[in-house]
C-alpha cells in the first residue's frame, strides 16, 4: 500500500505527482514498458469524469491488465453512485489541474490518494488508446482514474495482476469483507 500524497510538482497549472510518477515505476518494479502517459484533456477537449449518463457499472472498461477483481469492485460499488462520489472525495467534475484526492482504507483507517491524470497507453494511427481500464462508452473517466489511484495505493499497476474482490471493496469503503477463498 502507497500511502499519502507524496511529493508534487505543479507546472504551469498542471498537478504532477513525482510520487507516483508517468514512468515504467508506475507500471511495474521489475520490467520496463514503453507506454505513452497523456492525460485525457490530452485525448480530448472536455474530457468527463462521470460521463453524459452519470456514474454507472457498465462504466468499467477492462483493459490488458488482470485486474478484474478491482473491477468488478469498482461495478459493484457504482450501483450506488454516492459511494463511488465519496471514494472520489464528491468532486463533481473533471478538473482542470489534472489532480484527483481519492479516500481509501487500509486496516480500518481511512488514507488519501493523490494522483494526476496522466495516464499510460498507445497512440494508433493518431488515436491514443489506454493500456489498461478505458474511458467508457458514455464518455466517462472515473475507471480508469481510479484504476491509477488503485495503482498507487497497491504499489503500481502490475501489483494488482491477480487479488480478491474483498480487499478492493474493503480498500474503497472501509466495509470489513471476508473473502469466502480462505479456509479456516
Amino acid at each position: 500500500m502507497h500511502e499519502g500524497n507524496g511529493r508534487i510538482k505543479v507546472s504551469g497549472k498542471l498537478f504532477e505527482d513525482v510520487s507516483f510518477p508517468a514512468d515504467s515505476s508506475a507500471v511495474s518494479w521489475t520490467q520496463k514498458s514503453s507506454y505513452e502517459w497523456k492525460r485525457p484533456t490530452e485525448v480530448e477537449t472536455s474530457p468527463s469524469l462521470w460521463g453524459k449518463k452519470g456514474i454507472r457499472p457498465a462504466a468499467i472498461n477492462q483493459g490488458s491488465l488482470g485486474d478484474c477483481w478491482l473491477l468488478a469492485s469498482m461495478a459493484a460499488i457504482a450501483e450506488w453512485p454516492e459511494r463511488i462520489e465519496k471514494v472520489f472525495n464528491g468532486v463533481k467534475q473533471y478538473p482542470s489541474n489534472g489532480q484527483f484526492v481519492t479516500n481509501f482504507w487500509a486496516y480500518g483507517r481511512p488514507f488519501r490518494v493523490t494522483i494526476d491524470d496522466r495516464l499510460p497507453g498507445k497512440t494508433y494511427y493518431n488515436k491514443f488508446y489506454s493500456a489498461f481500464t478505458r474511458k467508457s462508452a458514455n464518455g466517462a473517466w472515473w475507471g480508469p482514474i481510479l484504476e491509477k489511484a488503485s495503482a498507487k495505493f497497491f504499489g503500481n499497476y502490475r501489483n494488482m495482476s491477480g487479488g480478491w474482490m474483498s480487499e478492493s471493496i474493503q480498500a474503497f469503503t472501509g466495509v470489513p469483507t471476508l473473502s469466502l477463498s480462505h479456509k479456516s
